[in-house]
């Protein structure tokens, strides 16, 4: 799965640029509806050097993916795309509140996702070895690569995954940071203090 990046369009008559995906790879591009009725104008704004805005797709899969399923992951990135294309400057006070409002439980609910996934990136990597030293290492070594895929430090990468540890732990903290009602530094002191 890929992740997403955009800059803004620099055509001047058109102030917010609309996004789509681009065909076999899923990566999203900038789409200008003035050069043609919605053309890909900039399609290397979604393979930008650099960083690692997008990820290629995965060489192959394992034997435990459920390639079967439908990839909710790509209809995450449809919908944040919509979601990051609003005119913003033409929303009234009150909407602008309602946008906010209505954003920070989503939000809250993909931070936990991301802490259940770090925190199984961890178990893991925790798994694989019997030998103390070795297993930390292991530990050190699949933290670093999470924290730098996910644009942390791996001390926050730490923290995360510490707070989906947690949840996984225990039930109703787990339900309530998985709806969003609930954040990362919540989870880990509730589970710090049971």
């Amino acid at each position: 799965m890929s992740a997403t990046f955009a800059a803004a369009s620099p055509v001047p008559e058109r102030r917010h640029p609309q996004f789509a995906a681009t065909a076999r790879r899923r990566h999203l591009a900038v789409v200008d509806g003035t050069r043609g009725g919605g053309q890909v104008a900039w399609p290397g704004l979604a393979a930008e050097r650099g960083g690692d805005y997008l990820a290629d797709e995965p060489s192959a899969a394992g034997p435990d993916d459920r390639s079967d399923q439908p990839d909710h992951l790509d209809r995450l990135d449809h919908v944040v795309a919509a979601v990051g294309s609003v005119d913003l400057t033409g929303l009234s006070d009150r909407h602008l509140d309602a946008h906010l409002q209505r954003l920070r439980r989503p939000i809250a609910a993909l931070e936990a996702a991301r802490a259940r996934a770090l925190a199984e990136v961890e178990r893991r990597a925790s798994a694989a070895t019997d030998d103390t030293a070795r297993r930390n290492a292991q530990i050190l070594e699949a933290r670093r690569r999470a924290a730098k895929g996910q644009r942390m430090t791996p001390s926050e990468a730490k923290q995360t995954a510490e707070a989906g540890r947690h949840a996984d732990r225990l039930p109703e903290t787990g339900r309530a940071f998985d709806g969003g009602d609930i954040g990362p530094v919540h989870v880990r002191m509730i589970g710090e203090a049971l």
